[in-house]
């Protein structure tokens, strides 16, 4: 009874600075996190313990598309815990089934079978592990400053030196590129007479590298924690183009980009590029219960064996399934959010609100020599923190101060220093609910963080 009177006297604490105070002894942190209790949150806005409020203009870590509170969400949540919460993949339960029908109905063209799991890097975990059974081949092409995760072959796809060099050697097989960063081209070239080399790049890589042996290319649509690189036009197309030349899978990483974020439900919808594997979190359900998906042409599925029938080898080969695939609670707030999202076409407001809060992102800083690039799709825009325009390089301090000040002043936004050349990148992904006014609210506040840092 003394560790139950310890355990209820802990639960019936509500002091902020005590449950701060426990948060920094007992907690790990490998991010940096609001130093605030949060009592409350609400569409775009976060509410502390002393009542100070924040403007989300990052949706949490880029997750929360449909806002906080949503209640369709939150009573479909509460009705499938009356009904079964506990299930395991081992039985089929309504909301899963349901669930991956909605999303071949909405993915783009093929994409008919489903993987449903519970994080961004285990999505990407399980794609990697699908190409390399489905081709047999064993090297996998991605790109300098993307993010994929961070289990083990999800980081080891990941470009990013500062979140891998403490774990090296990482998995082997994975061959990385240059992105298509034309803001800082890495072969010093300029867009449209670059002749796309980014993309031709991986025509090269694959060559190299032996078609036999490389399964396939993964990435973001925009590279999005990496800076929001924007690739031009051609660039998927062509890559499209190479992977089908090389009988090469492609894997588009829209744990961040998907459903409605970028103005398309689905980023690679910008460029009419349908890829043979989709990996999807996040925005799938806005983060209300964790979940993922991995998505597959059927040609795929079935060299799996993802049924007995499919494949009489089936109970002879390595298990793809995890112990929480499938979960109920999961895939009812999955739907539920879903649902939302094209009932209220958050897309259409993503890129609304996108063109909007880029348009004054871009009036900002052409009136400060340390602001350089704003660019964006929808509701995802990054802006480049410089020395000075001319010669665009990064200001690490600057970015980060910036950050931090805007927080205090209540409007919270990313900074990304570390994935694609150490640059010191901005980033602005609020809500697919964001209003008018709310982007007003969010300009004044920045413009207001500006005038601390100049």
């Amino acid at each position: 009874m003394v560790l139950l009177e310890k355990i209820d006297k802990i639960l019936a604490t509500d002091d902020p600075s005590q449950l701060l105070e426990w948060d920094k002894s007992f907690g790990f942190h490998p991010h940096e996190n609001i130093p605030a209790v949060i009592t409350k949150a609400e569409g775009v806005t976060l509410t502390d313990a002393q009542g100070s409020k924040y403007l989300d203009f990052l949706a949490g870590t880029t997750c929360v598309n449909i806002g906080y509170g949503n209640r369709d969400v939150i009573n479909a949540i509460k009705k499938q815990l009356d009904a079964s919460a506990g299930l395991t993949g081992l039985a089929v339960n309504p909301s899963s089934a349901k669930l991956m029908r909605v999303l071949a109905e909405i993915a783009p063209k093929g994409l008919t079978r489903c993987f449903m799991i519970s994080g961004g890097s285990e999505a990407n975990e399980m794609a990697l592990k699908i190409v390399r059974r489905a081709t047999r081949k064993f090297k996998i092409i991605a790109r300098w400053g993307g993010y994929h995760g961070n289990t083990a072959a999800a980081l080891s796809a990941s470009g990013v030196l500062n979140y891998k060099m403490d774990f090296d050697p990482v998995l082997p097989g994975f061959i990385h590129v240059p992105p298509p960063y034309c803001y800082r081209c890495d072969f010093g070239l300029e867009y449209p007479e670059c002749d796309v080399m980014c993309a031709r790049i991986i025509d090269y890589a694959i060559h190299y590298e032996d078609p036999k042996q490389v399964a396939a290319v993964i990435a973001e649509p925009i590279i999005g924690w990496g800076g929001v690189i924007i690739p031009p036009k051609e660039y998927f197309p062509m890559i499209r183009e190479i992977c089908n030349k090389y009988d090469v899978l492609l894997i588009m990483d829209e744990v961040l980009t998907g459903f409605g974020r970028t103005g398309k439900l689905f980023a690679c919808q910008h460029w009419d590029v349908v890829p043979d594997i989709m990996t999807l979190a996040k925005g799938i359900s806005s983060l209300y219960v964790p979940c993922s998906a991995v998505l597959v042409q059927e040609k795929i599925a079935e060299s799996l064996g993802v049924a007995p029938e499919l494949s009489p080898k089936y109970v002879e080969r390595g298990i793809m399934g995890i112990t929480s695939m499938n979960h109920p609670l999961a895939c009812a707030a999955a739907l539920a959010n879903i649902r939302v999202i094209v009932e209220k076409d958050l897309s259409k407001n993503a890129e609304k609100m996108g063109e909007y809060l880029l348009s004054g992102l871009k009036e900002i800083s052409e009136e400060h020599p340390f602001l350089g690039e704003v660019r964006g799709k929808g509701l995802l825009i990054g802006l480049e923190v410089v020395k000075d325009k001319d010669s665009k390089e990064p200001d690490m301090e600057k970015g980060r101060e910036l950050q931090v000040k805007s927080i205090f002043n209540g409007l919270i936004i990313g900074h990304s220093a570390m994935r694609t050349r150490n640059s010191s990148i901005l980033l602005f992904t609020p809500p697919l609910i964001v209003t008018r006014e709310e982007v007003d609210k969010a300009l004044e506040i920045f413009q207001k963080t500006i005038s601390q840092c100049s």
